[in-house]
C-alpha cells in the first residue's frame, strides 16, 4: 500500500498559514515534493482537524504543536488506529529557560512571561511524541536533551525547484551597476537584529552615494537617520513575489544575535538569495557551515561586513562571488535525483515508500514545466497562496485549484501578450486581497485579551506610540 501522508500546521496565522514561512518550509514544500514522487500528501491547518478522517493516512506530521486536550485525545486516537505520528520543529520553541532569546521577546513584541508560557506548551506537546523531525543538527541536540528517548531525524529546509525558476538570474555586471542592498526580515520581530548593523549601514551609505538600501517587510526603524535619497522600504510582499525582488539585488543582509535560539535556525536567507546569484552577508549559523563559499560572508564582526561590501564593489570579485553563491545554494533545492531525508526516515514506517519514490524519480527527472506560466495562471485564478488550495483538502476551492493546476502543467505553456497582460492584472488583484481579513485580526486580538490581558493593553499602548 502506498504511503499517504498528512501535515498538520499549528501556525498562528490560521487560514492564512501559507504566509507563514515556517509552514511553507516544513509542510507545503515537503508535501509538494512528496506528491511529485507519487506519494499522496495533504496539508491542513490544525483548526480543521475535525474536517479530516485520520484513518485515511498512514503517517501524520504535527508542525509546531502546543499542548491541548484536543491534541492529546487526537494522538491517542492515532495510536489506537496504528497511525504513526511525528512532531516537527524548526525553531527552539520548547525551552522555557531560553525564552528571553526569542525574536518576539527581544524585539519587544511579547513579554517574557507569555513566551515562557508558550514554550512550556510546546515542550508539553513534544513530550507526547516518540518521533521528531527537525531542520538542523543543533536543534536535534536540543530535542534529545528534553526527551532522551525520542527518535529524531534531521530534515533540512529546502525549496521547490519551481520557486527558484520564477525569475531569471540577472547578470552580475547589471546588478553591480545599481548596488541595491536588501534586508528582508519577513516579520516585524527582527528590529533588534537590524539594530546591530544600523549604524554601519548609515555610515556606508554616507560614504558611498552609489549604494542603495531597501527594506522589504514590516520593520520598525528610524528611516530619517539614513541618507534619504539612498533608503527605501516596501511593505509585506508574498513569497512568490520575492524572486523578482531578490534577483535584482546586489547584496542581501541577514543579521542575527548570537545565541542558542538563533543557532538552531536554518540558513534559508542564504539560499533564497544565492539561488539568484546574489551574495549574502549573514551572522554565523551552524546550518550554514555546509554552504561556505566566496559569495557568503559569515560573521558577526561589523568590520568584516564592511570589508566584504567593499570587496564586492570590484567586478571580478563580485562575479566570482555571485557564481559561487548560486552553485552552493543549489544544494537547498528538492531534487529529483536523490531521496530526501524525510523519505529515508519514512522507510522505518513503510518499506514500500522508498520503492514508490525511486520509481517516480526516473519519471519526474524528465518532466519539463514552464514555472512562470504555472505561477501566473495559478496566482491569477487562486491567489498567491495557491499551493495551499492544491494541498489542503479542506480548502473551499481545493478541487478547482487542482483542475487549474493540471491545466497549467499541460502542453499549453505559451500565452499571448494580451493573455499575459490580463493574467497579470488578475494576479495583482488576488495579491492585494491576500491579507488577513479584519475579522481574523479582531479574533486574534480577542484571544490575546483572554489569555494575556497585560500584553494586550501593553501592545495597544506601544502601537499608539509608534
Amino acid at each position: 500500500m502506498t504511503q499517504r501522508i498528512l501535515f498538520i500546521s499549528f501556525s498562528k496565522r490560521g487560514s492564512h498559514f501559507y504566509n507563514d514561512a515556517s509552514a511553507r518550509y516544513r509542510c507545503f514544500f515537503p508535501a509538494e515534493h512528496l506528491n511529485e514522487l507519487n506519494i499522496p500528501t495533504d496539508v491542513i491547518h490544525a483548526s480543521k482537524l475535525n474536517a479530516i478522517s485520520p484513518q485515511n493516512y498512514q503517517l501524520i506530521i504535527f508542525h509546531r504543536p502546543q499542548y491541548s486536550y484536543q491534541l492529546k485525545h487526537f494522538l491517542r486516537k492515532l495510536n489506537t488506529l496504528h497511525i504513526k505520528a511525528v512532531v516537527d520543529f524548526d525553531d527552539l520553541l520548547f525551552t522555557p529557560s531560553l525564552s528571553q532569546h526569542s525574536a518576539a521577546v527581544q524585539s519587544g513584541y511579547m513579554s517574557l512571561s507569555v513566551a515562557k508560557k508558550q514554550a512550556k506548551a510546546y515542550q508539553k506537546a513534544l513530550m507526547l511524541f516518540d518521533f521528531c523531525w527537525v531542520s538542523t543538527d543543533t536543534l536535534a541536540a536540543q530535542v534529545t536533551r528534553i526527551k532522551k528517548s525520542i527518535h529524531v531525524n534531521v530534515c533540512p529546509n529546502k525549496l521547490p525547484l519551481r520557486w527558484a525558476k520564477l525569475a531569471d538570474t540577472i547578470p552580475a555586471n547589471e546588478r553591480l551597476k545599481n548596488k541595491v542592498i536588501r534586508y528582508m526580515p519577513g516579520t516585524s520581530h527582527h528590529k533588534h537584529d537590524f539594530h546591530k548593523i544600523e549604524q554601519c549601514l548609515i555610515e556606508l551609505l554616507a560614504e558611498d552615494k552609489t549604494l542603495q538600501l531597501e527594506i522589504i517587510g514590516p520593520l520598525a526603524f528610524d528611516i530619517k537617520a539614513f541618507p534619504q535619497a539612498q533608503v527605501s522600504q516596501q511593505p509585506f510582499v508574498t513569497f512568490e513575489q520575492l524572486p523578482d525582488i531578490i534577483s535584482s539585488s546586489w547584496l542581501t543582509l541577514a543579521p542575527l544575535h548570537n545565541n542558542l535560539f538563533n543557532q538552531c535556525k536554518s540558513g534559508l536567507k542564504f539560499w533564497e538569495s544565492g539561488l539568484f546569484a546574489v551574495p549574502v552577508i549573514c551572522s554565523p549559523l551552524a546550518d550554514l557551515t555546509r554552504y561556505k563559499n566566496k559569495g557568503l560572508c559569515l560573521s558577526n564582526d561589523i568590520d568584516l561586513w564592511r570589508s566584504f561590501i567593499n570587496e564586492m564593489k570590484k567586478p571580478n570579485a563580485y562575479n566570482t562571488a555571485s557564481k559561487a553563491a548560486q552553485k552552493s545554494a543549489q544544494q537547498a533545492l528538492f531534487s529529483h535525483e536523490k531521496i530526501d531525508e524525510r523519505l529515508a526516515s519514512l522507510k522505518e514506517y513503510n518499506h514500500t515508500t522508498q520503492q514508490v519514490a525511486h520509481q517516480s524519480l526516473a519519471v519526474n527527472t524528465k518532466k519539463t514545466v514552464s514555472y512562470y506560466h504555472q505561477q501566473l495562471v495559478m496566482c491569477a485564478y487562486h491567489g498567491p497562496d495557491w499551493p495551499a488550495a492544491i494541498l489542503d483538502p479542506t480548502c473551499h476551492n481545493h478541487k478547482a485549484a487542482n483542475a487549474c493546476f493540471r491545466q497549467a502543467n499541460s502542453a499549453i505553456t505559451v500565452v499571448t501578450p494580451e493573455q499575459e497582460c490580463r493574467l497579470l492584472q488578475q494576479a495583482s488583484k488576488k495579491i492585494l486581497a491576500n491579507t488577513p481579513k479584519k475579522k481574523h485580526v479582531f479574533l486574534r486580538k480577542l484571544r490575546k485579551l483572554r489569555t494575556s490581558p497585560y500584553d494586550f493593553f501593553r501592545d495597544m499602548i506601544i502601537n499608539r506610540l509608534n
